[in-house]
């Protein structure tokens, strides 16, 4: 296995082990959107039905906490010197950018997909053109 593949492997199971990120990008919003718009399913904003609404509202902020994770950590790890130990490694500057980038882009994704299920779970049922 390649460098870059081992080290984006270890970089994804990394932050899904960090219970911060997990609980902000992930669980926090789907709670947040089963309180607030299992409450109002029946209202309307401007004919848009108040679930469909805010699930566009908490899928925004999951995929935000989720890809702006990684550049905190980033300037976490530069902080406490890691990134001048992976220096000595054969990992290239652009691998471990790479890795950060496709790590918060795929929990972005999983982000979107648990609460695209939660959204039909209340009703929400949207075209793939929407």
């Amino acid at each position: 296995m390649s460098t870059s593949v081992t080290y984006l492997r270890y970089e994804l199971l990394r932050t899904v082990r960090n219970t911060r990120f997990f609980i902000f990008s992930l669980v926090f919003p789907l709670i947040l959107f089963y309180v607030v718009a299992g409450a109002n399913k029946t209202l309307t904003l401007g004919n848009i039905p108040f679930p469909t609404y805010y699930m566009a509202g908490m899928i925004s902020w999951g995929t935000m906490a989720a890809v702006l994770a990684g550049g905190a950590r980033i300037a976490a790890e530069r902080s406490v010197g890691w990134n001048r130990q992976l220096r000595l490694t054969p990992l290239t500057p652009r691998t471990y950018f790479r890795a950060k980038v496709i790590t918060g882009y795929a929990l972005a994704a999983v982000s979107i997909a648990l609460l695209c299920v939660a959204g039909l779970t209340l009703g929400v049922h949207l075209a793939p053109g929407q």
